[in-house]
């Protein structure tokens, strides 16, 4: 059931739309504060690396891990502060940002990876070793999983664009 801009959201789903907005910023919170524990690991890694428990390789990779989760969290909250204020989940907004949303956990799988490496290849060649290596399973994920959960959200997207085409059809009658 859509609303129009000039009626209010019934008492209920406005308390759960309130509800799921809190989450989603508690989770914005949780998220930047990993980030925060990451950045800081790499750090010790940097200034410790024997007493440091990831190496500085691993240490780059959950950073990044964690900063595409940040912004899967951000992308989240805008969505949620969106559905609260305008009372529709289904506009074009929401379907991009669950596309962004798909994009990001899609990288989410070779981005760790890639900057893991990328700082092996430098400290490699800084260190006049040729050699590195790294393990497919990224801090225990294998790097499949991420890549499936991203075209699960962005089949979930393509729902809301049906979803949106929908709506606009029902707004055109109403």
């Amino acid at each position: 059931m859509g609303f129009s801009k000039n009626q209010a959201l019934p008492l209920r789903l406005r308390m759960r739309s309130e509800g799921d907005r809190s989450f989603t910023l508690i989770s914005v919170g949780i998220t930047a504060f990993a980030l925060a524990l990451a950045i800081g690991g790499l750090v010790r890694s940097l200034a410790d690396p024997d007493s440091a428990p990831l190496s500085f390789y691993d240490a780059i990779g959950s950073v990044v891990a964690t900063g595409l989760m940040l912004a899967i969290a951000i992308i989240l909250a805008l969505i949620m502060w969106d559905i609260y204020k305008d009372g529709k989940p289904f506009t074009m907004k929401t379907v991009w940002r669950l596309r962004a949303i798909a994009v990001l956990t899609m990288l989410e799988s070779v981005a760790p990876w890639c900057a893991a490496a990328i700082a092996a290849m430098i400290a490699g060649s800084f260190a006049d070793h040729g050699s590195f290596s790294i393990d497919i399973n990224f801090l225990g994920i294998p790097l499949f999983v991420p890549v499936f959960f991203g075209f699960f959200i962005a089949a979930i997207s393509e729902f809301f664009y049906y979803g949106c085409e929908l709506q606009q059809d029902v707004d055109s009658i109403a």
